[in-house]
Protein backbone atom coordinates (compact mmCIF):
# COMPACT_ATOMS: atom_id res chain seq x y z
CA UNK A 1 0.00 0.00 0.00
CA UNK A 2 1.30 3.44 -0.88
CA UNK A 3 1.84 5.99 1.89
CA UNK A 4 -0.38 8.45 -0.01
CA UNK A 5 -3.33 6.03 0.36
CA UNK A 6 -2.64 5.63 4.08
CA UNK A 7 -2.51 9.41 4.57
CA UNK A 8 -5.72 9.88 2.60
CA UNK A 9 -7.54 7.35 4.77
CA UNK A 10 -6.36 8.81 8.07
CA UNK A 11 -7.04 12.43 7.16
CA UNK A 12 -10.67 11.40 7.66
CA UNK A 13 -10.29 8.47 10.00
CA UNK A 14 -13.33 6.18 9.73
CA UNK A 15 -15.56 5.50 12.73
CA UNK A 16 -15.92 1.82 13.60
CA UNK A 17 -18.64 0.45 15.90
CA UNK A 18 -19.38 -2.72 17.79
CA UNK A 19 -22.14 -3.49 20.25
CA UNK A 20 -19.95 -2.31 23.17
CA UNK A 21 -17.41 0.06 21.63
CA UNK A 22 -16.99 2.94 19.23
CA UNK A 23 -13.62 3.59 17.62
CA UNK A 24 -13.46 7.16 16.37
CA UNK A 25 -11.15 10.06 15.79
CA UNK A 26 -9.67 11.40 19.02
CA UNK A 27 -10.97 14.86 19.89
CA UNK A 28 -9.50 17.63 22.05
CA UNK A 29 -12.69 17.36 24.12
CA UNK A 30 -11.53 13.87 25.17
CA UNK A 31 -8.76 15.33 27.31
CA UNK A 32 -10.47 14.71 30.70
CA UNK A 33 -11.15 11.06 29.89
CA UNK A 34 -7.66 10.58 28.49
CA UNK A 35 -6.01 12.22 31.48
CA UNK A 36 -7.82 9.82 33.84
CA UNK A 37 -5.67 6.95 32.60
CA UNK A 38 -2.58 8.69 31.18
CA UNK A 39 -1.46 10.17 34.50
CA UNK A 40 -1.23 6.77 36.22
CA UNK A 41 2.34 5.46 36.44
CA UNK A 42 1.42 1.78 36.15
CA UNK A 43 -0.51 2.42 32.93
CA UNK A 44 2.69 3.60 31.25
CA UNK A 45 4.92 0.72 32.35
CA UNK A 46 4.79 -0.99 28.95
CA UNK A 47 4.34 1.90 26.53
CA UNK A 48 6.75 4.37 24.95
CA UNK A 49 5.45 7.49 26.72
CA UNK A 50 5.52 8.86 30.25
CA UNK A 51 2.56 9.72 32.50
CA UNK A 52 0.88 13.00 31.68
CA UNK A 53 1.69 15.53 34.43
CA UNK A 54 -1.62 17.45 34.27
CA UNK A 55 -4.80 18.01 32.25
CA UNK A 56 -3.31 20.95 30.35
CA UNK A 57 -0.53 18.69 29.05
CA UNK A 58 -3.12 16.18 27.82
CA UNK A 59 -5.17 18.92 26.17
CA UNK A 60 -2.08 20.33 24.41
CA UNK A 61 -1.13 16.84 23.26
CA UNK A 62 -4.58 16.35 21.74
CA UNK A 63 -4.31 19.69 19.95
CA UNK A 64 -1.10 18.44 18.32
CA UNK A 65 -2.87 15.19 17.39
CA UNK A 66 -5.49 17.21 15.47
CA UNK A 67 -2.79 18.70 13.23
CA UNK A 68 -1.32 15.24 12.67
CA UNK A 69 -4.77 13.96 11.66
CA UNK A 70 -5.11 16.85 9.17
CA UNK A 71 -1.78 15.83 7.64
CA UNK A 72 -2.69 12.13 7.58
CA UNK A 73 0.16 11.41 9.99
CA UNK A 74 -1.69 10.05 13.04
CA UNK A 75 -3.17 6.56 12.98
CA UNK A 76 -5.01 6.07 16.28
CA UNK A 77 -8.64 5.80 17.26
CA UNK A 78 -10.24 6.77 20.57
CA UNK A 79 -11.81 3.69 22.17
CA UNK A 80 -15.20 4.75 23.52
CA UNK A 81 -17.23 2.60 25.91
CA UNK A 82 -20.72 3.01 24.49
CA UNK A 83 -22.60 2.42 27.76
CA UNK A 84 -20.85 5.40 29.38
CA UNK A 85 -19.90 7.41 26.28
CA UNK A 86 -16.42 7.50 27.80
CA UNK A 87 -12.98 7.28 26.20
CA UNK A 88 -11.17 4.38 27.86
CA UNK A 89 -8.08 4.19 25.68
CA UNK A 90 -6.67 4.33 22.19
CA UNK A 91 -5.67 1.84 19.55
CA UNK A 92 -4.20 2.11 16.12
CA UNK A 93 -1.23 1.68 13.88
CA UNK A 94 2.22 2.46 15.27
CA UNK A 95 3.99 2.08 11.94
CA UNK A 96 3.56 1.03 8.33
CA UNK A 97 5.90 -0.89 6.05
CA UNK A 98 4.64 0.17 2.63
CA UNK A 99 7.23 -1.94 0.83
CA UNK A 100 5.81 -5.14 2.33
CA UNK A 101 2.18 -3.99 2.70
CA UNK A 102 2.03 -4.45 6.45
CA UNK A 103 1.76 -2.43 9.62
CA UNK A 104 2.15 -2.71 13.35
CA UNK A 105 -0.80 -2.13 15.63
CA UNK A 106 -0.90 -1.20 19.29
Amino acid sequence: MKSSIIKKCFRRIPTLQTERLILRKISVSDYNDMYEYTHINSVTDYVTWYPHPDRDYTKQYLQIVQEQYRNGEFFDWAVILRSENKMIGTCGFTSFDTQHNCGEIG
